[in-house]
């Protein structure tokens, strides 16, 4: 329950730890409190300068979009690598990203939401 709630405040954010990725390389906050039913999760994701991520985030079924807020990523998907700078966004339909990369000398900051 709790789809009624319309704000969230900072502090009922929590860190997401991914297996098998080193903490100081990416760092990931759910911006909802965990019991919070809803269709969408929006996460911040920050990448480290030069960090490199094997696989995705998450193991997701179902859409997802992002939004660049600051910095520079290349993410490579079906076999492609596609650069994103800030202000650009990245739309997923089900494909599943095999690696993701940091290549400038400032963090990168990732608005991310998953659907269901």
């Amino acid at each position: 329950g709790g789809s009624s709630r319309v704000i969230f405040t900072a502090g009922e954010a929590g860190e997401v730890k991914l297996p098998g990725v080193e903490e100081e390389n990416i760092t990931v906050r759910l911006l909802t409190p965990v019991d919070f039913e809803a269709k969408a999760k929006p996460y911040l994701i920050e990448l480290a300068p030069r960090a490199e991520l094997p696989g995705h985030f998450f193991f997701h079924k179902g859409e997802e979009v992002g939004y660049l807020i600051s910095g520079k990523l290349q993410v490579r998907v079906g076999g492609a690598t596609y650069p994103l700078k800030a202000g650009e966004t990245i739309y997923l339909t089900g494909e599943i990203p095999t690696a993701w990369k940091n290549p400038g000398p400032t963090p990168a900051k990732l608005l991310w939401v998953a659907v269901r």
